[in-house]
């Protein structure tokens, strides 16, 4: 009794000198301090909460964000709080009977322990000038610890002070913090430590850098005063093969670097993605190997993009290989570049979505001059062969080029344009730069814009925010038209690399001069695109749309459908199935278009080639006034229009007009009068 009465008039007379050497403590909240010592990697998770990349942002020391202790694996707490804090929930900051013991043994020059409560090694945490973590402490500075801890206890809750302990006490290495230790050491969340990764954790806290015999005899210890009975051989084995250095960066992936780079650049903590890890590793074998097998036509690059059709996530990111790429922190999947023949799909769907034309409409595959700016403007096929008179349906799928011209002069450039920014190729220049030639994709745009463009006709037009951007109609005659081998079999043959054993939807293109090659496509629940080429632009040499990126699309495609099915896209009810093709309401032929053979009659739209809508004109002062003319020219003229210019009639429409300019905006029409007019623009004279 009286040993007890000397241990209480000891511990109030040092809480005495404390609360005179250091008291009102001002700390910062919680959350104040949570927010000042973020982690220092970015861990991505893929949709099964798997490890798939991680990125560092702080090399001073390594964690991750912050856990809540209650979130902490059950077996870790016990084991805690009986090595370092057995009354940890009953004192309020200081242990009176351990401190004690620390001080008399201290007084008696007795090996002694710290005595330091959690709550006091919290406070070292908040107040470095008080010591600790290997650093000895003065009486003064220990005084000040005592009262600080119970400052802190009446400012934040068990639980606070119990979470920024396991967050940021130092462990092993450059680790910092139970959870970022949990994953270096046996790659496992801090919610799934077991008893045998629980005790070494909990006896490395307080010597983080103990060889393995003094590991072993703490952990030993530990596990008896525990009382778990972990077989002593069992628990020692293991014990030597996790404090292995060497096992330490297991936890470390690097499976996703250009998605985390685009997406979550700069941030830290963990994050849970859509990918899907196995999905990922397969997606960049796939690739590899294919790339290995055209390495000597000069084929350096690749990417590929996996959307899931039902949810729009990305469950598959691969933007370039790092052994294999000319370029490696080049993202192919974000890069744009020219999008060749992959824009067809769209173009066909609005002329058929606008009843322009239908699967069966037969279309001229033969020389073709069109009227533009200061020339001709003449497209050609890429074999360089011409095949008369071909449907719409086998136009598209076997990716003819002059009837995807003759497709745009009947849609209107404008409006194809217009069509594409609906369908997410954001970046597109005004429609004028392209004229005719953006059917052909000379439009530079993203393998993520357009596979996202693609996976809009896998919904039956709805974009990913599910919005209406193409007829469901026209959106199933297209997809039709693309999963038909037949159909397609005019340039790739019947058997390659774009038919698959289920159904499935593919096109391919290349841009001007063989610099990219494109397979984008789609089942009932997927859609892939893949890009092949070179981040220097280089040309490719002898690769042709079913050898350079179709061969990666249809082994990504064919993993994919191991374990789901694709069946063919749903009819709309309004679609009529007739003489083998698919029509709109009022639009099927009365006759077998595969016998009439009905073509489609080409003419020129009356159209103002020059100016075009919007141009501005400056009047140039080194030149004389009258030596300077603005030249109009008109498309599909007739004998019977005119030139009219803010209502004043002009000239007839025989032949281009040199016009004088003049300061001032200006409207400009084609037609019979100025209210019955075919065309219309305006420009601005400066």
């Amino acid at each position: 009794m009286i040993r007890k009465f000397k241990r209480s008039i000891l511990f109030i007379f040092f809480l005495t000198i404390s609360n005179s050497v250091y008291s009102q403590n001002r700390f910062p909240s919680f959350q104040e301090f949570k927010s000042q010592n973020s982690g220092s990697d970015l861990i991505l998770l893929d949709r099964n909460e798997k490890i798939i990349h991680t990125e560092r942002q702080n090399f001073q020391y390594r964690s991750i964000e912050w856990w809540d202790a209650k979130k902490l694996s059950p077996n870790f707490i016990e084991a805690l709080l009986h090595a370092e804090d057995k009354k940890f929930y009953e004192h309020k900051g200081v242990d009176g009977n351990a401190f004690f013991y620390s001080v008399w043994n201290w007084l008696l020059f007795k090996p002694y322990r710290g005595g330091s409560t959690i709550t006091m090694q919290v406070v070292s945490m908040l107040e470095s000038e008080l010591g600790g973590f290997g650093r000895k402490r003065s009486i003064s500075q220990k005084l000040r610890q005592i009262q600080a801890a119970d400052d802190l206890e009446y400012e934040w809750s068990k639980e606070e002070i119990l979470t920024a302990y396991i967050n940021m006490i130092p462990m092993r290495g450059e680790l910092v913090g139970i959870p970022v230790s949990s994953l270096a050491m046996f790659q496992v969340a801090p919610s799934q430590l077991n008893k045998k990764m629980s005790l070494l954790l909990v006896v490395l806290i307080r010597s983080p850098n103990a060889n393995l015999k003094d590991v072993q005899s703490r952990a030993m210890n530990l596990n008896r005063s525990l009382k778990w009975n972990i077989p002593e051989d069992e628990l020692l084995d293991y014990l030597a093969e996790h404090l292995d250095q060497k096992n330490l960066s297991a936890w470390i992936k690097n499976n996703a670097f250009h998605f985390s780079k685009r997406f979550y650049n700069g941030k830290t903590g963990v994050h849970k993605s859509g990918l899907d890890y196995e999905l990922q590793k397969f997606v960049v074998s796939s690739l590899k190997n294919n790339l290995l097998d055209v390495r000597d036509r000069n084929v350096k690059d690749g990417g590929v993009i996996v959307l899931d059709n039902e949810s729009g996530d990305i469950l598959s990111y691969v933007g370039g290989l790092d052994e294999l790429s000319s370029a490696k922190y080049v993202d192919s999947v974000s890069a744009e570049r020219q999008a060749g023949s992959t824009l067809k799909p769209f173009l066909y769907s609005l002329a058929i979505e606008k009843k322009i034309m239908t699967a069966s409409s037969i279309l001229l595959d033969e020389p073709l001059d069109l009227d533009v700016y200061r020339g001709i403007y003449r497209p050609g096929n890429y074999d360089k062969s011409f095949q008369g008179k071909v449907s719409a349906k086998v136009a598209l799928a076997s990716s003819l080029n002059i009837p995807a011209v003759r497709t745009i002069v009947l849609t209107g450039i404008p409006e194809f344009h217009q069509r594409l920014k609906l369908l997410g190729f954001s970046n597109l220049r005004e429609s004028d730069y392209y004229g005719y030639s953006l059917a052909l994709g000379t439009a530079d745009i993203s393998l993520h814009q357009l596979t996202n463009a693609y996976s809009t006709l896998a919904r039956m037009g709805k974009n990913s925010e599910g919005e209406q951007v193409v007829s469901s109609e026209a959106s199933f005659i297209v997809s039709d038209i693309l999963s038909d081998r037949e159909a397609r079999s005019n340039t790739f043959g019947l058997e390659n690399h774009l038919s698959t054993k289920f159904w499935s939807a593919v096109k391919t293109g290349t841009s001007q001069d063989m610099r990219d090659n494109w397979c984008v496509g789609y089942t009932s629940r997927f859609t892939v695109g893949v890009w092949v080429g070179n981040f220097s632009g280089e040309a490719m040499r002898d690769i042709s749309g079913i050898t350079g990126a179709c061969p990666v699309w249809r082994e990504v495609m064919e993993y994919l459908h191991r374990k789901y099915p694709s069946t063919r896209l749903n009819k709309p009810a309004s679609v009529i199935e007739k003489y083998g093709f698919y029509y709109l309401p009022d639009t099927a032929p009365h006759e077998d278009p595969n016998i009439s053979e009905n073509s489609i009659t080409f003419e020129r739209p009356i159209r103002i080639s020059y100016p075009v809508d919007g141009m501005i004109f400056a009047i140039d002062p080194d030149i004389p006034p009258d030596k300077q003319r603005i030249l109009w020219e008109a498309s599909g003229v007739r004998d019977d229009l005119y030139w009219f210019l803010d209502g004043k009639k002009i000239a007839k429409v025989d032949k281009p007009h040199p016009w004088k300019p003049k300061p001032g905006r200006y409207t400009l029409r084609l037609g019979r009068s100025w209210l019955d007019f075919s065309h219309s623009i305006s420009f601005d004279v400066r």
